[in-house]
């Protein structure tokens, strides 16, 4: 008779040795059990005595459990419950998430994991929704602090000008005592509902002439300037007053033109008066760059016919950018959570100002485009693909809707001969297909700096771009941050940038709210890539990376700019 642990047999030979000497006990309930058996007239030896005895032993015992629980339940009317038993793992789990997955596997519930399923998709959502909030909060926070400290600043020039400017004898001299209708200054703001509109009147050619002779102008043509300026004048000593006023018509005559047009090489415009700029006050030629802020499709198709002549107006445009707000990122997030989706240019809209762009001068020799924090998908991408600059070295089209269909349309502009060296294509759900076909076309381009943060890329993908944009000639610098890339992607971006010759930039930040993402395993592997690359910049901010990662880029010193924040290094 053998159990698992091996006592009976030991029991076994007590018996038989005990066989050969004496008799065995009788007292306790063991010996009656014996007695009983052998009164049942039973012949053998020891042996089967006890195997007798043991099943008749087992049997009693089973009886008393079963009476037992039957009174316990009479008593107290409990019910009997089964308890599921936890699965049991050969090798210890690495995580508490893998052990839960193990143990949902084990045991299969199609209730409950219908129901986890949800909950965890239901978490997963609310992550998300608090990340954006949070960066929301800190976008408008900045913004607020700028705001803030704006005001304070007028506030202290308002409190000193008014301290400062009070009535004597001397500045009444020096102010003609005319009404303030006449006294007009250079630059007139007509505040406008949603912006404002800025009016430029030219100066005079007798103020412009006198100024490069350096004789004092008459009192009709310093009628043109501001009342503060004469003050400034007031407030100096004498010995900086000859100063001060040949520095001022020094920069006068610098910033405009013989026929008193304002030299302004960056015009920045508000959508609603970028049709009704007298182009007469400032000078077309030396316009080099042209930003319009605000403008939707309803601005855009309402001027339609006026569109083509303000765009008309200049003639040496090198950049042209069209955006949500003027105020950066920080300022776009707000209007996009004022005003909504209606915000920002479409598909309709940027196609229109494409389209009348094309048919200018300027278009040909046009070497930046910007159509940031938009929302184009395919007709815009269309439209440039047919209307693509021979001279464009900078596009920006971060903030926008684009798939991997309007993708397809960038990257057949893309794969022409072109002279690209700068892409930026950030939170577009380009996904890996969209990601792929743009690296395909870059194969031939002279691109110094790709922008694929936010976009939707996972591990395959980043595996295929890696390996389609390796060893490529020009690239300098490349984003792929807050994407759903882990260690399993970072054997193929470490081969990517040892094998790319000027690679200097990598951006891998993590997406904060992501359960799974780089950590040490992959971190080393980066950490080696980078080690024979001088003035290597490598930022992993927001990864679960930690101090093997750090360990590992402390013994490399050639890199010049290594981020790690919120990571679990300690």
């Amino acid at each position: 008779f053998c159990t698992p642990c091996g006592f009976a047999k030991i029991e076994i030979r007590f018996f038989q040795d005990m066989d050969a000497t004496e008799e065995l006990p009788r007292s306790g309930l063991r010996g009656r059990r014996l007695e009983a058996a052998q009164r049942t007239g039973r012949p053998g030896t020891s042996t089967e005595m006890l195997e007798s005895f043991m099943k008749s032993s087992l049997a009693a015992d089973e009886a008393i459990l079963q009476q037992l629980s039957s009174q316990g339940e009479a008593a107290t009317g409990a019910v009997k419950m089964t308890v599921p038993s936890l699965p049991r793992v050969s090798a210890e789990p690495q995580s508490l998430r893998t052990w839960r997955q193990q143990r949902s596997q084990a045991v299969p519930s199609a209730n409950n994991s219908s129901i986890e399923t949800k909950e965890l998709k239901k978490l997963r959502t609310s992550l998300h929704e608090l990340q954006g909030e949070v960066r929301q909060l800190q976008d408008s926070l900045q913004e607020e602090a700028k705001e803030f400290a704006h005001g304070v600043t007028r506030i202290r020039e308002a409190l000193d000008f008014r301290s400062e400017t009070r009535p004597s004898e001397r500045v009444e001299k020096l102010i003609p005592k005319e009404p303030l209708e006449r006294l007009v200054p250079v630059t007139k703001c007509t505040e406008k509902v949603g912006g404002s509109a800025s009016v430029m009147q030219p100066l005079s050619k007798a103020l412009l002439q006198s100024l490069c002779r350096g004789e004092d102008p008459e009192p009709s043509s310093t009628a043109a300037l501001s009342q503060v300026g004469q003050l400034i004048l007031e407030w100096l000593p004498p010995s900086s007053t000859l100063w001060f006023r040949s520095v001022c018509c020094k920069v006068t005559l610098a910033l405009h033109t013989r026929e008193g047009r304002r030299i302004w090489p960056h015009l920045a415009l508000h959508a609603q008066s970028f049709c009704e700029v007298p182009w007469s006050g400032v000078s077309p030629n030396h316009v080099h760059s042209l930003s319009v802020y605000g403008a939707t499709d309803e601005v855009v198709e309402a001027a339609r016919s006026q569109l083509e002549v303000a765009l008309a107006a200049p003639t040496r445009v090198k950049l042209l950018r069209f955006r949500c707000s003027a105020r950066g990122s920080e300022a776009a997030i707000e209007k996009r959570n004022k005003y909504g989706d209606s915000m920002g240019l479409g598909d309709s809209g940027a196609a229109l100002l494409i389209a009348a762009a094309k048919k200018q001068v300027w278009w040909s020799s046009l070497s930046s485009l910007d159509f940031a924090w938009n929302h184009l998908c395919v007709s815009a991408l269309s439209t440039l693909e047919h209307s693509w600059p021979s001279t464009l070295r900078s596009l920006c089209l971060d903030w926008n809707g684009i798939g991997p269909e309007g993708a397809m349309l960038l990257a057949r502009a893309l794969a022409r001969p072109n002279v690209l060296g700068s892409l930026d294509l950030r939170s577009n759900p380009l996904k890996d297909e969209g990601v792929l076909c743009i690296c395909k076309a870059l194969s031939a381009c002279p691109l110094n700096w790709l922008g694929l943060g936010e976009t939707m890329l996972t591990d395959r993908g980043a595996e295929l771009a890696s390996k389609t944009l390796q060893g490529h000639p020009f690239l300098k610098g490349i984003d792929i941050s807050e994407n759903s890339i882990t260690d399993a992607a970072c054997d193929f971006l470490a081969q990517f940038v040892q094998n790319t010759p000027r690679l200097q930039q990598l951006y891998l930040r993590g997406y904060l709210f992501e359960p799974t993402r780089i950590s040490d395993t992959g971190g080393e592997v980066l950490a080696r890539s980078v080690s024979c690359k001088d003035g290597f910049e490598l930022e992993l901010d927001y990864q679960q990376v930690g101090c093997k990662t750090a360990a590992a880029l402390a013994r490399n010193s050639l890199w010049s700019k290594v981020s790690l924040f919120n990571t679990n290094v300690s």
